[in-house]
């Protein structure tokens, strides 16, 4: 347990006080100038363990997300109590926090990690986009398939022509199956650790235009 905390505890301030430098996002999360059309967001901690966090926004029309939301946080925390039946030094853990909330358009990120031996714990990230209260997937949020292919080829010649920030790019490094989160000027796209870099560089961000995008 002594292990997973130290690499916990590292990972999380590499995150918080680097990572923004490194996705091309570090402007604070931005809300519209109406504040009475943006919904409140609080962070809870679930089963008061402030280690499995989940987001509750306000508003009649978000309680399908919120359940959506709480029932993922939920799992990891059965995941949890799984891992520490096989293992008291293993141990799990789920990290939420608002990544965007203008426009209609909600993303809230959840950085889980899992440890189950080894050097550091297995750390990825899931996030949860809302347009008007709809889930809202990677590909829905594309115009069509057409841009949703162009938006890939783009990804892929993004991190090819930036090898300083994407050491781990190639030829085979595709935007499709991973996590988004809304940003001022259209998306980001998530790769979690040792996808395009090291575990120690953290995620990993690729900005997507707005041109591309429905929402």
């Amino acid at each position: 347990m002594k292990i997973f905390l130290n690499s916990v505890v590292i990972f999380m301030a590499l995150f918080l006080l680097f990572s923004p430098s490194r996705i091309n996002d570090s402007s604070p999360v931005l809300v519209s100038a109406s504040t009475s059309t943006i919904p409140k967001i609080t962070i809870k901690n679930y089963k008061n363990n402030k280690n499995f966090q989940y987001a509750v926004i306000s508003g009649k029309e978000y309680d399908a997300a919120n359940n959506q939301m709480l029932k993922y946080v939920a799992s990891i925390y059965k995941a949890d109590q799984k891992l520490k039946l096989e293992d008291s030094k293993y141990a799990a853990y789920s990290i939420s926090k608002v990544k965007f909330n203008q426009d209609n358009k909600i993303s809230i990120s959840y950085i889980n990690a899992f440890y189950q031996g080894g050097a550091h714990d297995d750390v990825t990230m899931t996030v949860f986009n809302f347009y008007k209260g709809n889930n809202i997937t990677l590909q829905k949020a594309f115009k069509n398939s057409k841009a949703y292919s162009e938006a890939d080829k783009y990804v892929k010649s993004y991190v090819l022509n930036h090898p300083y920030q994407y050491p781990l790019a190639n030829r085979y490094t595709k935007m499709y199956n991973h996590q988004f989160y809304w940003t001022p000027k259209g998306i980001n796209i998530v790769f979690d650790p040792y996808e395009l870099d090291s575990f120690a560089a953290g995620f990993k961000y690729v900005p997507v235009p707005q041109i591309y995008l429905k929402y």
